[in-house]
């Protein structure tokens, strides 16, 4: 048993020493300005021997600084060639951007807690060029019609800075263009929970060669161009002045993944702030149709049921009072449906068998 002890203990030993050795050998490339291709090689090999043996949370916080690093190191070893944005971007997969992030948050989190500063400044310095870097990679995956991909990169740029919450409206929009419907709902709450919907301001300004109104990412950006006199026109708005229509999304989004009570409650807010949105009326319209149909949707096996007991009258007489029943819970949905769109034909036609089916021959009249 001593003897097991004592080689587990030498064991340990041995693999701390090369731990020790490895975070020697990142500290000293992450530090050069211009590492080599061979530098390269030899930071990922360092790094897999860090795999799964840091114990100490100093060192598990910097193995996933230096592991998050990896994409901006071999970015930095590319030296002066010209690559696209797109090009750079494929340094960073998903997987990377998932590990840089973990590196910028750990880290400062981490030198927070210390009061020791190490990496910090240097995070601070590397999202200063990154973050443009992976806004336009974002910009041109919407253009490659590869929404999801597009909505993850603006998403990790909202979580980098939580002040631009353009970002993360940017995230939800592309996640619903993407029909990633329950993505997009989740992103779309946590939206309007944040900070940059209840009291952000949105900065506008006309750009004198297009005439075309642009949007700013924040006041300091729109006062360079208008300082540059290339903007004219400056205009405020604040963010959650454009309320309803961000209401109107979510009840969509709601409606579509089976929580009716949430679409109900964001249609009603939408409905208060435009009640006269030709588009949002139809959707209105529609939720409460297909809530009407999901009432009576055991119907077809009613009318079976009175098919075959058609010589039966009261086995036939209470299957008919079932069916009344059915759509005597459904008249209410089928009538507001009707209420908000006149113009929705199948909700004026289900109306009007619904009044004919419950005897209201007047009313079945009127349609």
């Amino acid at each position: 048993m001593k003897r097991l002890l004592l080689t587990t203990t030498l064991l340990f030993s041995i693999l701390s020493f090369s731990q020790k050795e490895e975070m020697k050998t990142l500290k000293k490339l992450y530090s050069k300005e211009k590492p080599s291709p061979k530098d390269v090689e030899n930071y990922k090999t360092a790094l897999s021997g860090l795999q799964n043996v840091v114990k100490e949370e100093n060192d598990k916080v910097y193995a996933n600084f230096y592991k998050g690093m990896l994409p901006i190191f071999e970015l930095s070893s590319l030296g002066d060639a010209s690559l696209s944005p797109a090009e750079q971007m494929k340094l960073f997969t998903p997987e990377n951007l998932n590990n840089f992030f973990i590196a910028v948050t750990e880290t400062r989190d981490y030198e927070a807690k210390t009061g020791i500063k190490i990496h910090t400044d240097d995070i601070n310095k590397t999202l200063s060029f990154f973050n443009p870097l992976l806004s336009n990679a974002g910009f041109q995956l919407i253009a490659a019609n590869q929404y999801k991909q597009a909505s993850d990169v603006f998403y990790l740029l909202y979580n980098l800075d939580k002040k631009n919450g353009l970002n993360l409206d940017n995230a939800a929009r592309l996640a619903y263009q993407a029909e990633e419907y329950i993505l997009s709902e989740k992103l779309f709450d946590e939206y309007l929970e944040s900070d940059y919907f209840k009291t952000g301001v949105s900065y506008y300004a006309t750009n004198l060669a297009s005439g075309v109104e642009e949007l700013f990412p924040d006041k300091s950006s729109r006062s360079k161009v208008l300082t540059l006199k290339t903007h004219e026109k400056p205009r405020d708005v604040k963010v959650n002045s454009s309320s309803a229509e961000v209401y109107k999304i979510v009840a969509d989004l709601a409606s579509f993944n089976g929580n009716k009570e949430k679409a109900k409650k964001y249609f009603d807010l939408a409905l208060e702030k435009t009640p006269d949105d030709s588009d949002l009326l139809k959707l209105v319209s529609n939720f409460y149709l297909q809530l009407g149909y999901d009432k009576i949707k055991d119907e077809e096996s009613l009318i079976n049921e009175l098919n075959k007991n058609s010589d039966n009258k009261k086995v036939f007489n209470e299957l008919m009072e079932k069916r009344k029943n059915l759509f005597r819970d459904a008249l209410p949905n089928f009538e507001t449906a009707y209420k908000f769109d006149k113009e929705n034909i199948a909700a004026k036609e289900i109306l009007k068998a619904t009044y004919e089916i419950l005897e209201m021959k007047d009313k079945a009249s009127k349609l």
